[in-house]
């Protein structure tokens, strides 16, 4: 009996602790992915398996390292390109979820994210506990969204539910990035206190002129 107490125990010892959840991360730019990987690092159910500046890089990560999530900007290459690398993801490699982490609208960008095969959308300016939360929750095969967008984009996305009113979901990838700097031009002329993009324009000039 003691023999086999001896035998049970010494199996027990070799088990292997719990797998971390390796993740691939994909965003352009070095100092956000080196902060993200210490943070995820010190989580003792994930680990950073590998990193990505583009959609090139990461595709080939994906095949080179074989992680169990990819969190990634929209902004890569110079553009909404994340769109394209989910929808590659989602095609090519079915059984991989995307968490996408960006500084984009949640309102504008989720319900285009999880059509295009993402699992969950997290804003930068969220904190460091939400983001972590939102990791588990999609690496547990679930769905993540903030609670101020949930609710709306569950209803529309997984009923078809419509509300008659047009929206920009219904913009092409291209649109929706007109669409953005648009917005952004949008809120400095509102901080500035300009009447319009002349006047935006001749404020741009002006401030280049003095900081040559």
């Amino acid at each position: 009996m003691q023999a086999v107490a001896e035998e049970t125990a010494q199996e027990s010892a070799q088990e292997p602790a719990q797998k971390a959840a390796r993740i691939l991360l994909v965003d352009d730019h070095p100092i956000v992915r080196e902060g993200l990987t210490r943070i995820i690092n010190r989580q003792s159910d994930m680990l950073v398996c590998a990193e990505a500046g583009s959609v090139a890089e990461a595709l080939k990560k994906v095949l080179g390292s074989d992680p169990d999530l990819v969190i990634m900007d929209l902004t890569l290459d110079g553009s909404l390109a994340g769109l394209e690398l989910i929808k590659a993801i989602a095609a090519r490699f079915p059984g991989l979820p995307t968490l996408v982490h960006s500084m984009h609208d949640e309102q504008v960008y989720a319900e285009r994210v999880l059509k295009a095969g993402a699992r969950g959308y997290v804003t930068k300016a969220s904190t460091l506990t939400t983001l972590l939360a939102a990791i588990r929750e999609v690496r547990a095969s679930g769905l993540y969204l903030s609670e101020s967008v949930s609710a709306t984009v569950m209803r529309r996305y997984f009923r078809g539910e419509e509300s008659g009113e047009p929206s920009v979901s219904a913009l092409s990838n291209r649109e929706l990035e007109v669409f953005a700097m648009e917005t952004h031009r949008s809120n400095i002329k509102e901080k500035l206190s300009l009447p319009n993009s002349a006047a935006l324009m001749k404020r741009a000039v002006q401030w280049v002129l003095e900081n040559k």
